[in-house]
């Protein structure tokens, strides 16, 4: 039962932050937050780059592995990937 507290107590803290964050944001002057906006936008297309870079490499290895007879359930252990993504590559 105290394990589910400390979660609730965690979300709650979660939840507040993000409530301060937003606060934070609506007093911005435009060009804040304008320049917040970008930074906001450059960072998730930064992540998006990362992540499909990524899926590419766990593909290409995907490919690979399946060249030297690696089972699909192995693959997809190793890969990370779906099975049913395995057998499509």
């Amino acid at each position: 039962m105290k394990h589910l507290q400390n979660r609730q107590i965690a979300l709650q803290e979660k939840i507040i932050e993000k409530l301060l964050k937003t606060a934070e944001i609506a007093t911005f002057t435009v060009q804040e937050r304008r320049e917040y906006e970008d930074n906001l936008k450059y960072y998730r297309d930064m992540v998006n780059i990362v992540d499909s870079a990524k899926n590419e490499r766990a593909h290409e290895i995907a490919i690979t592995m399946k060249k030297k007879g690696f089972s699909v359930p192995e693959i997809s252990e190793l890969t990370g990937l779906s099975e049913d993504q395995v057998r499509l590559v």
